[in-house]
């Protein structure tokens, strides 16, 4: 989606005409960090777009940050609360491998210390 929005405002044609279309920026199920990413992207490279169309571009990229920051900040958080310690004590180390369960080797066959 960032790739079509940066062609259609790095076009000196449609670029007067973007904030028609997206008056509001990039529609919420477009709009992650990775569309923002790939704006900046996209706007780095680009070596061709002229000086008026940038600064509609960065105006549409600004707007895209602050609709992802509202929709970020309006999202519910985990409830870590809800997790239950007995469910967590049957959750293995690294590995799966639950600590109680590590088998230690017998004396003779551990490796000496130095």
């Amino acid at each position: 989606m960032a790739e079509v929005e940066h062609k259609l405002y790095a076009d000196v044609n449609n670029s007067k005409n973007m904030d028609k279309v997206l008056p509001d920026g990039t529609s919420p199920p477009f709009l992650t960090q990775g569309h923002i990413l790939k704006h900046g992207e996209l706007l780095e490279n680009d070596i061709e777009i002229e000086k008026e169309e940038r600064s509609r571009l960065l105006a549409h990229i600004v707007k895209d940050i602050e609709n992802l920051k509202q929709i970020q900040v309006s999202q519910p958080t985990p409830n870590l609360s809800a997790l239950n310690p007995a469910a967590l004590q049957n959750l293995g180390g690294i590995g799966g491998v639950n600590p109680s369960q590590q088998v230690v080797p017998p004396p003779e066959k551990q490796i000496p210390i130095l």
